[in-house]
């Protein structure tokens, strides 16, 4: 490692964290760090190399974010086992992988995130979880970051608007790196696979549900959202909710179908209405129950969807499921405010979205190609609740 000399002069060359960072990756590289090695305590480092407690730890905690040493409460920070492969880039031998979403606030992403980590847990892989507030400049940094990491394999929600650009994309593909992407695809032109929720098959299974409970007027409420690939969730969920009647017994009307306005879930506060669009939804849902009275079931594309219908349902002084039975998707209760039994939904199976990704990543480590589909869709778990039933 540097000595204190040379530390002070490689401050004057670029900030204070990034010189420690290197130099604890210089120990790592050369073999005088090596892995399960505790690293000495922060004022001791601080004090050596003549800068604060606070810069001291920033550099731990970057160094920790990607997955170069392990922080554990009460016990110390450790050098990781696979420390040395991540500094030489070798993303063959590393046992980390980066798990990049949009914002770990939503609960899509809270719930995929620790699907990935358990699934990886199970295998022994080391997930690095990073947010990107679904910015494309951070998206850039992150992957990039991740790439002379010398990280394992990359889960990547690509941003809405598939704003990656051609020479990231180019040079990602370029590296070797196993990439999946998660919930949306990117350009074509790249063919890396992608894991999605299976939307006819849940839909399907809460529409036959509407029908098995006696419903016979359904209708199916949507909604867009940004990107190009809206259309065709649309139209999945559709054709789900169809057949799903069909085979519950209930003739389905194409025509009962409510396409909600654009909203950007990603930013959806924990009340849908506190936010103006959930406003306007209410509004176009109280429509269209004032012109189809006999609508005596409702399947939504998503909970938000649902908890809306449910609000206006119930101000138009008719009871939920009596009156009108309404299913949701994505089994998100506290995100709308709701008890765990309260709403029939669908759970994104994000345990099995991680699973098939570290697959993926072990198949590409052995350098064994990968048979796997371009396009592999997960149906969710079914749930029962109150919406729709009366339980006891």
């Amino acid at each position: 490692m540097m000595t204190a000399n040379e530390a002070r002069v490689a401050k004057r060359r670029k900030p204070l964290h990034e010189s420690i960072q290197d130099m604890i990756l210089t120990g790592i590289r050369s073999g005088e760090l090596v892995p399960g090695q505790k690293v000495v305590l922060v004022d001791d480092l601080a004090a050596k190399w003549q800068v604060s407690r606070a810069t001291v730890q920033q550099s731990l905690q970057v160094l920790a974010a990607k997955g170069f040493i392990v922080r554990r409460p009460r016990a110390g920070t450790f050098i990781a086992e696979n420390a040395r492969d991540l500094a030489e880039g070798n993303w063959r031998k590393t046992r980390s992988i980066c798990l990049i979403i949009p914002a770990i606030e939503i609960p899509e992403y809270a719930k995929l995130a620790r699907g990935v980590e358990d699934a990886a847990d199970a295998l022994g892989l080391n997930v690095i979880i990073s947010s990107t507030d679904n910015q494309a400049a951070r998206y850039e940094t992150l992957l990039r970051r991740q790439l002379e990491a010398g990280v394992g394999g990359i889960f990547m929600v690509p941003p809405e608007e598939n704003s990656l650009s051609p020479q990231l994309l180019l040079d990602l593909k370029e590296s070797g790196v196993p990439v999946v992407t998660c919930f949306r695809s990117v350009q074509s032109l790249v063919g890396w696979p992608l894991i999605r929720t299976d939307v006819s098959a849940d839909m399907k299974n809460t529409a036959r549900h509407l029908a098995q409970v006696g419903r016979r007027h359904v209708s199916f409420f949507t909604l867009t959202l940004p990107g190009d690939q809206s259309t065709s969730c649309v139209r999945m969920g559709h054709y789900g909710c169809l057949r799903g009647l069909l085979e519950g017994g209930t003739v389905p009307d194409p025509e009962m179908i409510l396409v909600l306005p654009a909203s950007d879930l990603d930013d959806m506060p924990s009340n849908a209405a506190d936010l103006e669009i959930g406003a306007e939804w209410r509004r176009r849902i109280g429509k269209w129950l004032d012109n189809h009275p006999e609508v005596d079931g409702i399947c939504c594309g998503h909970d938000v969807i649902a908890a809306a219908a449910i609000d206006v349902i119930r101000q138009r002084g008719k009871r939920v499921p009596e009156d009108i039975a309404v299913t949701g998707n994505g089994h998100y209760p506290s995100f709308i405010g709701y008890a765990v039994d309260e709403l029939t939904t669908v759970a994104i199976n994000v345990r099995r979205f991680g699973e098939e990704f570290c697959r993926m990543v072990i198949q590409a480590r052995e350098g064994k190609p990968l048979d796997y589909p371009e396009t592999i869709e997960i149906p969710g778990d079914f749930i029962v609740g109150r919406s729709t039933v009366h339980l006891s």
